[in-house]
């Protein structure tokens, strides 16, 4: 992760008094700038440390707009592309490598893989085993006739012990153990 100064763009920004309503806010929320143009903005701290949400609440208070880092826009496309994966052929997920979604998404795989530590928290691979296990987790809750055997199969995992050895790294808990453990779980739900 960056522990550099971050860069970002504002929108709106269209004279000299904009630049100092600019500098007011991030001051304001504690941030220290080291450049405030028109339209673009840097301040001392990484951007892992900015308050991303009071800030872009702040500037369009005042008819600004925060126009989120390239990392960040990378990152929301990444995890739109993988949810519309899971929702429309969840067992092609596995097959994406890197280098196919970083095509899909027209960028190199270092930004990608670097867009989703940053922004996502996770390196690439843990980050999509989290959210096949957040889909199973979804099918487990929401059909309890399907069988953990069928979750798996559904969600393109190569064997039901495969999903098992993962849910169970993620959660603490089998599949099985995990549904059971839900609120308002059916009694006698399909075994594993």
């Amino acid at each position: 992760m960056s522990t550099g100064p971050t860069i970002f763009y504002v929108r709106a920004m269209v004279c000299p008094r904009c630049i100092l309503m600019v500098r007011r806010i991030l001051t304001g929320l504690g941030l220290t700038p080291v450049r405030v143009e028109l339209g673009e903005v840097e301040v001392a701290q990484p951007a892992t440390t900015v308050p991303w949400p009071a800030l872009a609440e702040a500037l369009t208070a005042v008819g600004f707009a925060l126009l989120h880092p390239p990392a960040r826009q990378l990152a929301y496309r990444l995890d739109a592309l993988v949810t519309e994966v899971l929702q429309t052929d969840p067992q092609r997920l596995p097959l994406l490598s890197a280098d196919g979604l970083a095509a899909r998404l027209g960028c190199t795989p270092a930004a990608l893989r670097a867009a989703c530590r940053a922004e996502l928290g996770a390196h690439l691979a843990p980050y999509l085993v989290r959210r096949r296990i957040e889909a199973v987790q979804r099918v487990l809750r929401s059909r309890p006739a399907v069988s953990v055997q069928d979750a798996a199969r559904r969600l393109g995992y190569s064997s039901q012990a495969h999903l098992c050895r993962q849910f169970r790294a993620a959660t603490g808990l089998t599949p099985t153990a995990w549904r059971r453990a839900q609120p308002g779980a059916l009694l006698g739900a399909v075994a594993e």
